[in-house]
């Protein structure tokens, strides 16, 4: 995709998720959306690698859509489905996603910084890799 039709998917998707959650607050539970802020995401997962890894906050699905996540397994995790990347456990705040490298997020936004920083030192000084993680909080 196109930065311009990531972030119009990265809209389209949240604004759907915002809908069903508006129609009925059980389908999807908690909600933590990036309108006006899609350019973020789009724009630091554009600079990344296939390789290269990334860590969020509770906002997960602006990141994963940017680094490429299968749209129908993020929005059945989001939707709590056993088909979901995460089994449907991990909900819209705590996604893993190991296809694109979205390896941790965090409900509590600080948490990523430390959790990110750690990763990028672990690969750097265990793997010997050149593999970047980028923090998202």
């Amino acid at each position: 995709m196109t930065p311009l039709e990531t972030m119009l998917t990265i809209r389209a998707v949240e604004t759907q998720l915002l809908a069903l959650c508006e129609k009925d607050a059980r389908t999807v539970g908690d909600l933590h959306l990036s309108k006006g802020e899609e350019a973020i995401a789009t724009g630091v997962c554009a600079a990344l690698r296939p390789a290269d890894h990334i860590v969020s906050h509770h906002r997960t699905i602006s990141p994963g859509i940017a680094k490429g996540a299968d749209l129908y397994l993020l929005i059945a995790e989001v939707l709590g489905r056993a088909t979901g990347v995460n089994g449907g456990r991990a909900g819209e705040m705590h996604i893993s996603n190991p296809a694109i490298r979205h390896d941790f997020s965090f409900q509590l936004v600080g948490t990523s910084v430390a959790v990110g920083v750690g990763l990028a030192w672990a690969l750097k000084n265990y793997q010997k890799t050149d593999e970047i993680v980028a923090i998202f909080f």
